[in-house]
């Protein structure tokens, strides 16, 4: 019977080589019940026991990651975000960092006033807002970050931005996305990978406009 005590170890030897977590489990799964025979047939009770302890939770565990790669329907304008700067990203862990978020609207004010502290990291979700960009004015519409580059730099807006009609947007506070970044960094590189893509679509945006709007980096 020491061939299934050998096997078990050997498979968890095996799971070390990937690293897919799902792919690990179900390797220990093989183990456990490797561990599980081994422990009935040589009357070892307790090898069988925790044998039995670890198939439990490794299938509970199985059972979870299944559950989050399992597709979810989300609102259209989240979906929207997903696809445009988070495709890559189980929707469970897009979720995750949609709760980190809150939701605000402003209407006929100043969202950035140039110079003042900015907070906020912020995502239009509806409407438009109108940067104060070096020789006109830059129409931003939704699915568009602002307050990405003050994150980045000392914290303050380097341009005004105005909100005249209704805007509606997420918005992440900075202290938690510091906290993010402390805590889970894969996760929040999956944030700066974001605002990097948002920066090189205004850019190509600024280039397309018309040269009486067209001016540097606006602040986002």
């Amino acid at each position: 019977m020491d061939y299934l005590y050998s096997l078990g170890n050997i498979l968890i030897l095996l799971s070390l080589c990937f690293r897919k977590v799902l792919f690990i489990r179900t390797i220990f799964v093989l183990s456990d019940l490797s561990f599980l025979l081994y422990g009935a047939l040589a009357n070892v009770p307790p090898v069988a026991y925790w044998g039995i302890a670890s198939l439990v939770i490794n299938f509970v565990q199985i059972g979870i990651l299944l559950r989050d790669m399992i597709p979810r329907d989300l609102p259209y304008d989240l979906q929207q975000i997903k696809d445009l700067f988070f495709s890559s990203m189980q929707t469970s862990d897009f979720v995750r960092l949609i709760k980190l978020s809150y939701r605000g609207t402003s209407s006929n004010q100043e969202i950035l006033l140039k110079g003042s502290p900015v907070e906020n990291l912020m995502l239009i979700t509806k409407g438009k807002v109108y940067i104060e960009v070096e020789g006109g004015i830059l129409e931003l519409g939704p699915y568009h970050f602002i307050g990405e580059m003050s994150y980045f730099r000392d914290g303050k807006a380097s341009t005004t931005i105005h909100a005249h009609e209704p805007v509606d947007y997420l918005y992440w506070r900075y202290t938690d996305l510091h906290r993010l970044q402390e805590k889970k960094p894969p996760l929040f590189m999956k944030m700066v990978e974001a605002m990097g893509k948002d920066i090189m679509l205004k850019m190509l945006s600024q280039q397309k406009a018309p040269p009486e709007s067209s001016a540097s980096q606006p602040e986002g």
